[in-house]
Parts: C-alpha cells; sequence; structure tokens
C-alpha cells in the first residue's frame, strides 16, 4: 500500500506511463479493501481522460479499473462488454516489458468468474483457457497462478466438489512456493471445504486459521465466497448456528461494500438453513 501511494504522488508530477500503472494498482487496493466507490469516481475520471486523449495506456487501465468495479458489483453484462472492449481496442502486447499495462490476464479471469456465477460452464472455461493461455505465452508467474486460482474459485461457486481439493492444494503450495501466502490461504479454504463436503476428516480450524490471514491486512474483496464455504463447512459437522453466523457476516460485510456478485451464495445458504430449520 505504501509503493502504491509512493508511485501515485511520483507519478502525478511527471503524468508518464509510470503514472497510469499507479492508478490501475490504487484501483485494485481501494477494491480489495471494499472501496469500490471510490474506485469507480477514479475509473470514470480515466474514462475522461480516455474519451480525450485516445492514449492506448489510459484506454487499457481504464477498462481495468471498471472490470473490477463491475466484477465485485456483479454487473456481469457490463463486465463481461468492458472485457471484450479491451481485449478487441486494446490488445495484449506480445511482450511484456511492464507489468503494469498487461492487465489482461486479470480481466479474463474476472470474466470467468462473472461466467461461473451465471452457471455458464463452457463460457466459464473458455475466458479461463484465454487468462491461462495468454499468461503462459508472456511469462507471467503471478498471472498463472491468478488464473489457476480463479479455476478453483470458479468450481467452488458452482458448486463442484469433486477434484476441485487436488487443484486447491496444488494452487496453495505453488502460491506460497511464490510467496504469496495470502492467496494461498483463499486456495487453502477451498480446499478443506472440498475435503469436507466429500467426507474427508479434516480439521475446520485450518479454513478458519487461512480466512484471517487472507483478511489480515483488511480485505474484504470476495470474502462472500470464503464466508459461504465456511458456513458449508459448519453445517456439514451439524453446528447450523456457526452456519448462519458466517452467512450474517457476509451479508453485512456486502452491504458494507457493496460488493453483490456473490450474494447468491449467501441467499442460498440461507435458504436450505430455513429449510432445515422448518
Amino acid at each position: 500500500m505504501a509503493a502504491v501511494q509512493r508511485a501515485f504522488e511520483i507519478g502525478q508530477e511527471v503524468k508518464g506511463r509510470s503514472f497510469y500503472g499507479a492508478i490501475a494498482m490504487q484501483c485494485l487496493m481501494l477494491c480489495a479493501h471494499g472501496r469500490i466507490d471510490e474506485a469507480e469516481i477514479i475509473a470514470n475520471g480515466l474514462q475522461d481522460q480516455c474519451d480525450k486523449s485516445g492514449d492506448p495506456v489510459i484506454g487499457v487501465v481504464n477498462d481495468f479499473a471498471h472490470t473490477m468495479v463491475y466484477s465485485l458489483r456483479g454487473e456481469a453484462d457490463l463486465l463481461i462488454a468492458t472485457g471484450e472492449h479491451m481485449m478487441t481496442n486494446f490488445p495484449p502486447p506480445e511482450t511484456v516489458t511492464d507489468p503494469l499495462h498487461f492487465f489482461h490476464p486479470r480481466v479474463y479471469c474476472w470474466m470467468a468468474l462473472a461466467e461461473a456465477v451465471r452457471g455458464d460452464q463452457d463460457a466459464m472455461r473458455e475466458y479461463h483457457r484465454h487468462a491461462l493461455h495468454l499468461a503462459q505465452s508472456r511469462g507471467d508467474v503471478f498471472n498463472i497462478l491468478a488464473a489457476k486460482l480463479t479455476y478453483v474459485e470458479c468450481a467452488a461457486i458452482l458448486g463442484v466438489v469433486d477434484g476441485t481439493a487436488e487443484l486447491a492444494d496444488h494452487v496453495d503450495r505453488e502460491f506460497c512456493a511464490a510467496g504469496g501466502q495470502q492467496w494461498a490461504a483463499t486456495a487453502r479454504i477451498i480446499s478443506v471445504w472440498a475435503q469436507t463436503l466429500s467426507g474427508g476428516d479434516i480439521d475446520p480450524s485450518v479454513a478458519h486459521q487461512a480466512y484471517q490471514l487472507y483478511t489480515a491486512d483488511g480485505t474484504t474483496a470476495m470474502n462472500t465466497i470464503f464466508l459461504s464455504l465456511l458456513s458449508d463447512i459448519e453445517l456439514h459437522h451439524g453446528r447450523t448456528e456457526a452456519a448462519r453466523d458466517w452467512l450474517k457476516q457476509a451479508s453485512r460485510l456486502a452491504d458494507a461494500t457493496g460488493e453483490r456478485a456473490y450474494n447468491h451464495m449467501i441467499a442460498e445458504r440461507l435458504a436450505t438453513l430455513s429449510v432445515q430449520n422448518v
């Protein structure tokens, strides 16, 4: 966060390409911490600059910032349209010299997540394939791992248990090896969820600790998914009140941040708990 702020301050003085890369990262940090409305204000400012200048660097950052906002708010149609606009009008560079102008794999990942929410597995797999292939073809290690994580996140959204724990464990190990323990923690939650629902004997506290690690810096993005999975784990063990408490926390967080993309996961589980109570 300190590095992003410093880059933004330096960029303001020179208004060069690095300035817009810093803006992109600033929007990413805002979205990660639930400040989606603030990110949208910046994104709208970028849109005005892009319309006036036509600068492709601003165009890439503009589309990237908007897709983040649309992704978290659950505005799938706008997300997909903006992502397609980015790929058509600001295609990925053949050689990546600055990762702050190579956001295309991440945008494909968000498109895949949106299709998972809509239940379109074919479209989800296609966008994920684009994300992984593009990252691999440019030797972008972070985005390769991010694409692999996206796949298991999509599996969790879709409720796919078979084979998910193994894939999630692999992502967990790879992210830890790369120094991305916070990202690895999300894969660990998904692994515990899949193992639990498969009847495996695994300590639920592993998932609880992973959630604490993921959110230790105030991160709220996509917490609805992970809180819903924690609820599933508790319900599997017959702890209905604990399951409901996780869902209440997810609802409060969604209300506070405006992140609505995964609210259906809360609603489905609350409906299940309601039926069980009857």
